[in-house]
């Protein structure tokens, strides 16, 4: 969860003392689709 909220909020690990950085690919953008899918679905529902 916070490696998705650095990349959202454009920050990398190197930012941050203590952690770690891997070399994974930016999904943010695609995550922001699926959670905004889901909020229309939920919305449906009720």
């Amino acid at each position: 969860a916070v490696d998705y909220l650095l990349l959202r909020y454009n920050h990398g690990c190197e930012e941050f003392k203590g952690m770690y950085c891997f070399n994974l690919t930016d999904n943010s953008q695609l995550a922001e689709r699926k959670i905004q899918q889901l909020k229309e679905l939920a919305s449906k529902v009720t």
